[in-house]
């Protein structure tokens, strides 16, 4: 897991005082004088509020690091090939499975 830095100063604001400043959050967000907020509620970080370019690029990644398990995957079964394939049909045929 990533190492999460803090500016305790800057980027930590309580929820009460998010509801009361939430426009001016926002502003500083898409102006760029911050590139995050960690909103607490009694002194416990419950989320975070980060631009929407930010967010749509941890989608992206998580799409991305989904992609990479899947072919790590085929390739790991590709490389442990053993024993006997056999085809849907033939399971079926043996045991009856699409009945």
């Amino acid at each position: 897991m990533a190492t999460l830095t803090i500016n305790r100063k800057t980027e930590m604001v309580s929820v009460s005082e998010a509801t009361r400043h939430l426009a001016g959050l926002l502003t500083k967000l898409r102006g760029r004088l911050a590139s995050k907020y960690f909103l607490t509620k009694n002194n416990t970080i419950e989320a975070v509020l980060l631009p929407i370019e930010e967010y749509e690029k941890l989608l992206d990644l998580e799409v991305e690091l989904d992609y990479l398990i899947l072919h790590h995957e085929i390739t790991l079964r590709e490389e442990n090939v053993s024993g006997k394939r056999i085809s849907l049909a033939e399971l079926d045929e043996k045991y009856g499975l699409e009945s």
